[in-house]
Order: C-alpha cells, then sequence, then structure tokens
C-alpha cells in the first residue's frame, strides 16, 4: 500500500555491515597469502582445528551461503565433534583437508567478491529474509551482524596461531566486543544460578552492573576487548584467559558466572 514520504519505513543502510564483512574477507586473504603450508598446520583455539581448517571454515560456509550445496559427507570419529552443528560445520572443512592451503586461499579470494555482490544486490531490496545455515531463514539485518561478528571471529583464531595481534582497531573488533557485553547482559542473569551482581568494565568504557538472582555478594571484572571477545566465544580455557583480566570479589559467585562467559556454539 502507498504510503506518504513521511509515513514510510526508513530506509536500511546495510552498507556498513557488509563493508566489515569486506574488509575481513581482503584482510584474512592478506595473511593467509604470506602464510606457508607448515603455518597452515598450526593449531588454533577452536578443537580440531588448524590455521587451515579455519579457512576452510570460512570458505565452506559462505559458498553454502552464496547458494553452493552443502557438502554432505561421511565424517571420521572426530573427538571434537559434539553434536549436529558441529558435524554440519566439520564437513565443510573435511572436504578440503587434504587441499594446500594456498589452494583454500585461491578459493576465498574467488568467493569474496560474489559474496559482496550478492549482499549488496539483497540490501537494494531493502531488508529481504535471506538463507542461512542448515535451512534457516532471517533478515538480512540480523544475518549481517552474525556473519561480520562470526567472520571476524575466525580471522582472531588464525592471527593469534600464527603469532600476530589481535584486530581490534577497526569496525568488526568494535562491533565483536559491543556484542559479547550485550550478550553477557542478556544472558547471565538468566544462566548463573547464585544470587549476587557483576561490576564489568571492558576497555575501560565504564562499568556495568549484571544482577543475579536476588541480593547477594559481588564481584568485579576487568578486561580489554580482546579478552572479552576470547571468553565470549569459548577461546581457550576461560581460567587462563581471566590470567589476562582482573577479577575480585566473592570467589563462590566467581565460580559460579565463569563456566557461563562463552555464549557461541
Amino acid at each position: 500500500m502507498w504510503q506518504h514520504p513521511e509515513m514510510a519505513e526508513p530506509a536500511v543502510d546495510h552498507e556498513p555491515s557488509i563493508g566489515v564483512i569486506e574488509d575481513v574477507f581482503d584482510l584474512t586473504v592478506a595473511v593467509g597469502r604470506v602464510l606457508s603450508d607448515e603455518q597452515g598446520e598450526l593449531r588454533t583455539d577452536c578443537p580440531g582445528w588448524t590455521v587451515k581448517d579455519q579457512f576452510a571454515h570460512i570458505v565452506g560456509l559462505e559458498q553454502v551461503l552464496v547458494g553452493s550445496p552443502h557438502s554432505d559427507v561421511e565424517l571420521p570419529d572426530l573427538d571434537h565433534i559434539m553434536n549436529d552443528v558441529g558435524r554440519y560445520m566439520e564437513q565443510q572443512v573435511h572436504v578440503r583437508r587434504q587441499l594446500p592451503l594456498q589452494a583454500v586461499v585461491d578459493e576465498l579470494a574467488g568467493l569474496a567478491p560474489r559474496r559482496i555482490a550478492q549482499l549488496r544486490s539483497q540490501a537494494a531490496e531493502g531488508d529481504p529474509e535471506v538463507a542461512g545455515l542448515m535451512g534457516t531463514r532471517r533478515p538480512l539485518s540480523a544475518g549481517l551482524g552474525i556473519r561480520g561478528f562470526d567472520l571476524w571471529t575466525h580471522e582472531q583464531d588464525i592471527r593469534r596461531a600464527v603469532g600476530l595481534d589481535a584486530r581490534m582497531d577497526c569496525r568488526a573488533g568494535q562491533q565483536a566486543v559491543e556484542r559479547t557485553v550485550g550478550a553477557w547482559m542478556a544472558m547471565l542473569p538468566d544462566r548463573v544460578e547464585a544470587n549476587g551482581s557483576m561490576m564489568l568494565d571492558v576497555d575501560g568504557k565504564g562499568p556495568v552492573v549484571i544482577t543475579f538472582g536476588g541480593e547477594g555478594s559481588s564481584i568485579s571484572l576487568t578486561m580489554s576487548g580482546e579478552v572479552a571477545t576470547r571468553l565470549g566465544c569459548g577461546r581457550g580455557h576461560p581460567t587462563a584467559v581471566l590470567t589476562e583480566a582482573q577479577m575480585s570479589g566473592d570467589p563462590d559467585l566467581i565460580a559460579a558466572v565463569v563456566p557461563h562467559l562463552a555464549f557461541t556454539p
């Protein structure tokens, strides 16, 4: 139905989110280009996955999202596969395990322009529902945020494994920190079975108070955005990662909170 211009819904500007994805593609390929096959076999913080496996994961999922069929292959018994989601993710990695690293990087380099063109074409339609993984569908605006976060996270997995600093001073890094803090504020009150509160300060931007249950003891947690995103994404054992943060207060409440800091699958 026709609407007066002043009453119409404002257009959704997807370009910043698409720009984040394009930036991550470009910089991930740039890192991959200078890595040797030996570096491709270095272990990352994702259980069972090497640096090359991280590239294969990125390529495999983006190929599905651009319209290629999912690689539904038989897998060997792998200890790090815990559920159907893990099995789905592993299939895209497994079909590329025998390839040299640069062949997988080449695939990503060739795919990236097609994927960005697809996203811009979808964005021209407003905020359409688009295909996700495992048969899901969601609005483009929601999907872009998730993909940007996921791609950036795997870029950092690669960088960490080969000894490069995390890439935090960028839009993708800032959005990842915001998503992590937002997820903790939304999820921890429901997940932590204790009474009390946590004063959280990430990157010195001021405390956020998260309350669990009723009145009780309190804890304080101060950390960098890089540490926060590692915890939120379950990269490394939380106790080890938290040695790079400052935590104080009731040890029982700390013990209740720490197992719930990871929120990604």
